[in-house]
């Protein structure tokens, strides 16, 4: 019963402006702070962009690059205005310093961690002036999505980790506490705590306190950029 009841408040709560002016302003809200994380970048490469790639909201950025290692998603890409390149982040065919910025957004947690230190200093070397991470904050359990084997979480990352790293970190979308542990899943009410979880006065809150997000956006001013 108690689910049912729920079921149907969000049912009714979904048509409303405030359910879609809420989503929207999540939605903006990253953009713009992609946007301010990629000033001053006039060609960026987007690596392990899947098939919907921030990169492409990013009016501002003349040249884009698209890096995608699996293949049914690289042909997605294909259809949008940018040069697409199927390749894994171990093996990126960027040359060094041959791009302004990378973005490298909800992949750091797909490789292992040793690894993705590793890569992590190779695309550092691909950039002339920033390279921007999005990442959950700790572990989140996730295995294969859609047959996609790139999409099996392998390590978890913490605002510290990132920070002994060179990276200035700030958290987004929502309260890691209203979260399930080790899950991206949202506690009851789902609907409540996903959508307004990051929104207004807790925005700030949580861009100000990453130890108390669900999402880690870290960014990492080059020298001489």
């Amino acid at each position: 019963m108690r689910g049912l009841t729920v079921r149907r408040l969000k049912k009714r709560f979904a048509r409303t402006w405030l359910w879609r002016w809420l989503g929207g302003r999540a939605s903006r809200l990253f953009d713009e702070r992609l946007a301010e994380a990629l000033q001053g970048c006039d060609t960026v490469a987007d690596v392990g962009c899947g098939a919907q790639p921030h990169l492409m909201r990013q009016h501002a950025v003349r040249r884009r690059i698209l890096v995608e290692a699996h293949w049914q998603s690289a042909l997605v890409l294909r259809a949008l205005d940018a040069f697409v390149l199927i390749a894994d982040v171990a093996a990126l065919p960027l040359a060094p310093k041959s791009v302004d910025g990378v973005l490298l957004l909800q992949v750091l947690e797909h490789l292992p961690r040793e690894g993705g230190c590793a890569n992590l200093k190779s695309i550092e070397g691909t950039a002339r002036k920033v390279v921007v991470i999005t990442t959950p904050n700790g572990f989140v359990e996730q295995d294969a999505v859609g047959g996609n084997p790139y999409q099996v979480h392998r390590s978890g990352w913490k605002p510290g980790d990132l920070e002994a790293l060179g990276y200035n970190v700030n958290g987004y979308e929502a309260w890691k506490a209203l979260k399930r542990p080790g899950t991206s899943v949202n506690r009851s009410p789902q609907f409540v705590t996903g959508q307004v979880g990051g929104m207004g006065f807790l925005s700030s809150l949580l861009w100000a306190f990453p130890s108390l997000a669900f999402q880690l956006l870290a960014v990492k001013r080059l020298r001489g950029a």
